[in-house]
């Protein structure tokens, strides 16, 4: 269960390098080369250079990326770049954003805590692969530090904490205010108020954490952990191996966004949309949807497919040239018929194991091993269209958000979510706040 610490954050001297703007980045797994290049050109001493670095030629197993970002952290604290802040504290980070309808405000606050055991107080519900994993402890073992953000949820329905922190923050100026490249704002403030950081340790006290964000980072922690244990190393104070740092964002927030993730199908032999319709029918309704083309007709049909599936589950198909379809389950027990007897409940009626088990398994001979050369995902509606109508694809399924009571619930059951099934918007930012791991001789 959730045990936090305040801690000495370690930020950028903006008197010295100027707009925090141009210092930080998304977090290091959505940089792509291009944005990569586009980070390094920005700002010297951008993190980029530190959480995902350029391989060099002549680079080997002594001098590397890893190395490098090793020196760059040494020298931009030599050099005041990076400074420590002198007391522990918690920084309470509010990120403001644009949705349909109008502005959100998320907040979070990023503080130290205990690493446990996965499924002992720190809940997973993805899946995490060897290759990433074993990047960033690379860069741990380099660094001896903590500089991407763990997003973990926690569960407040009366808001006490953020009530507590945002009246803390009232009292002083933002320590950052700025809007990113996403047009998301961002501001962070320090909270040194002892009695308010006592109660926001106390009310943490016990909490399951769920980890929405992050899954490889937190691994590589614990993996960080008991690699320093099994060398006899000590440690004292927040600033330790033995914990992680982590932002933490109320579940119960109206300020918190999951946005989904719609599915592309690509290289089918023969495939022929009416014989996919007709067979889809045997168990699903299918209706079509009056669309067309253009922006307007997406908006539409994505309003219908969100309007729909409150109440159930509800997926959007587009094959090209303005033909929508919306599809649902005839009867849910259905979902209980297809080799996911293993599975919870709660797993076997989430939309997006719906669609892969029992329509892109099932029908269209999509199986899990064939996913990856089969499909690909975007997040963004309006490609989702286009994409097809190019004929880059040969059809989309537009889905709806994953709810966050499906992914507590997983997340209770010790289950891992299907892959692609949640993205949490706005990503927190890397580089606005770090931590050192000290190591006591």
């Amino acid at each position: 269960m959730a045990k936090i610490f305040p801690f000495r954050g370690i930020r950028y001297d903006v008197s010295k390098v100027g707009d925090p703007r141009l210092l930080v980045t998304p977090p290091y797994d959505v940089i792509s080369p291009q944005d990569q290049e586009r980070f390094y050109g920005r700002s010297e001493y951008n993190i980029v250079r530190i959480i995902r670095g350029k391989d060099e030629s002549g680079d080997d197993e002594k001098r590397n990326k890893y190395q490098r970002a090793g020196e760059y952290f040494t020298r931009w604290l030599a050099e005041g770049v990076l400074v420590e802040d002198g007391r522990p504290g918690l920084y309470l980070w509010d990120q403001e954003y644009k949705v349909r309808g109008g502005t959100k405000v998320r907040r979070g606050f990023v503080a130290m805590t205990r690493i446990e055991e996965l499924g002992e107080g720190v809940v997973p519900h993805e899946k995490t692969l060897a290759k990433p994993k074993q990047d960033r402890l690379n860069l741990m073992r380099a660094t001896q530090a903590f500089f991407g953000q763990i997003f973990v949820l926690y569960s407040d329905p009366k808001k006490v904490i953020n009530g507590l922190l945002g009246s803390a923050a009232a009292e002083t100026s933002p320590l950052a205010d700025f809007v990113f490249d996403d047009g998301v704002r961002q501001k962070m403030w320090r909270i040194e108020d002892e009695d308010v950081i006592g109660r926001v340790t106390e009310g943490m006290a016990g909490q399951p954490l769920f980890i929405a964000d992050g899954h490889h980072r937190y691994e590589t922690a614990l993996t960080y952990r008991n690699e320093m244990r099994a060398q006899g190393m000590k440690c004292e104070g927040a600033e330790s191996f033995e914990n992680v740092m982590m932002t933490f964002v109320n579940m119960d927030d109206e300020g918190l966004s999951i946005f989904p993730t719609h599915r592309f199908v690509y290289g089918l032999e023969d495939f022929d949309r009416d014989t996919f319709l007709s067979e889809l029918q045997e168990h699903f309704w299918v209706e079509p949807f009056a669309g067309g083309k253009g922006e307007g007709a997406v908006a539409a049909f994505i309003r219908e497919l969100e309007s729909r599936g409150a109440d159930g589950h509800v997926f959007g198909l587009y094959t090209g040239g303005g033909t929508y379809h919306l599809f649902g389950l005839r009867d849910e027990s259905y979902a209980d018929s297809f080799g996911v007897a293993d599975r919870s409940r709660e797993w076997r009626r989430l939309d997006v194991a719906i669609l892969h088990t029992l329509v892109l398994d099932r029908v269209m001979g999509v199986t899990p091993e064939k996913v990856e050369e089969h499909i690909k995902y975007t997040r963004d509606d309006a490609e989702a269209i286009a994409e097809v109508d190019s004929r880059k694809y040969q059809l989309s399924f537009l889905m709806n958000a994953t709810r966050i009571g499906e992914v507590k619930a997983i997340a209770i059951n010790r289950e891992r979510m299907p892959q692609k099934s949640t993205y949490f918007y706005p990503k927190v930012l890397t580089g606005l706040v770090a931590c050192r791991i000290y190591l006591v001789e």
